[in-house]
């Protein structure tokens, strides 16, 4: 594939997330590393161990890991993680960018551990919660039909809730901005 495309086109790769849950090996790291192509890796481990070695082994290349992980998400920003890639930026961005920003500021433990509670509502409905959240929310010019769920499981408590995370995002928000 890479000999047909052209040379200057820049790639980045995608891990699998769930529910197949297909994770680089170092093998396929490495060989991205020898094409001096690859600049994006959005990580999908959730796990910190892989996490630091795979930044060891992307140190001084063109190559930028991207945590789509939460949890993970504080320890592997000190450790030299480029920044945060993952689905509940659809929920809360400036809350990230935040945390990315002042990973080092003493506040942060505490945004990070909210975060990673917040989190939890990936596991609710996801994506057809975002996109409900985006669309009544944020009033966003967008429907909740997702090629991964049926909108009609969104229930009533799953509303409900996604408008408890935004009202919750908003406290966050005026306390670190």
């Amino acid at each position: 594939m890479l000999d047909k495309l052209d040379p200057q086109t820049v790639l980045g790769l995608y891990e699998c997330p769930y529910p197949y849950k297909h994770l680089l090996s170092e093998k396929i790291i490495e060989f991205c590393l020898s094409t001096g192509r690859f600049y994006f890796i959005k990580d999908t481990c959730c796990d910190a161990d892989i996490l630091a070695r795979r930044i060891t082994l992307t140190q001084g290349s063109t190559i930028k890991i991207y945590n789509a992980n939460t949890t993970t998400l504080l320890d592997s920003l000190r450790k030299g993680v480029a920044g945060y890639s993952g689905v509940m930026a659809n929920f809360h961005p400036k809350l990230y960018v935040w945390l990315c920003e002042n990973f080092r500021d003493e506040r942060v433990e505490e945004l990070a551990e909210d975060l990673s509670i917040m989190s939890l509502i990936e596991r609710q409905y996801y994506p057809v919660n975002a996109k409900y959240y985006l669309a009544s929310v944020m009033h966003l010019p967008m429907g909740t039909t997702s090629r991964q769920q049926n909108d009609n499981g969104l229930t009533d408590m799953f509303k409900k809730e996604t408008f408890y995370l935004f009202h919750l995002t908003e406290k966050l928000e005026k306390s670190f901005y």
